[in-house]
């Protein structure tokens, strides 16, 4: 008998509750935190990712399966850490790469990652924290321009995703 296990269910497997906001500029109080590279892995609800700081650098593979399928703000997440071998073996898959610099800082008690795009995604900077499924939702940072949390555009997959026409309007319209 064979049983085939559901993605985002079982011990392993996390619910996130994700808000994103779009921001006009990086806070400058915002300190520098790792380049973070996404690979999404084309036809999987697959990511994996490097984290180069100035420490140490982490690999890992992470599953993020949405609640609900138009949702992007609550996901159950898997994540195994990877070596760099492992690494560099699943990111020779098929798969659509995402670059950007990790900062993180303080607003009203919680603390937000704030990513600044690189590469096709240059001009795009996002603040994002995850909190408790029943948590309050904290203010907007200062800076942002929009609450873009329930905008399938700005999800990682979606940005990696995205043809160069789309992301230039993304971009231009975000200015």
């Amino acid at each position: 008998m064979t049983i085939e296990r559901v993605p985002g269910e079982g011990k392993y497997a996390h619910l996130e509750r994700e808000r994103r906001w779009l921001l006009s500029l990086v806070p400058p109080q915002a300190q520098y935190v790792a380049d973070i590279t996404d690979h999404y892995v084309i036809g999987t609800t697959l990511r994996i990712r490097k984290i180069t700081s100035e420490v140490t650098t982490t690999w890992k593979l992470t599953q993020k399966v949405r609640m609900k399928y138009a949702d992007p703000e609550f996901v159950k997440t898997t994540t195994i850490y990877l070596t760099g071998d492992e690494f560099r073996l699943v990111a020779q898959l098929d798969s659509k790469i995402l670059r950007k610099t990790r900062h993180r800082f303080e607003h009203e008690g919680h603390i937000f990652s704030v990513d600044v795009f690189d590469g096709r995604h240059v001009g795009l900077v996002l603040a994002e924290i995850e909190i408790d499924a029943e948590g309050d939702v904290p203010s907007m940072p200062v800076v942002a321009a929009k609450d873009v949390t329930n905008d399938e555009r700005f999800s990682g997959a979606s940005l990696a995703f995205a043809s160069d026409r789309q992301l230039r309007q993304l971009i231009t319209r975000s200015s």
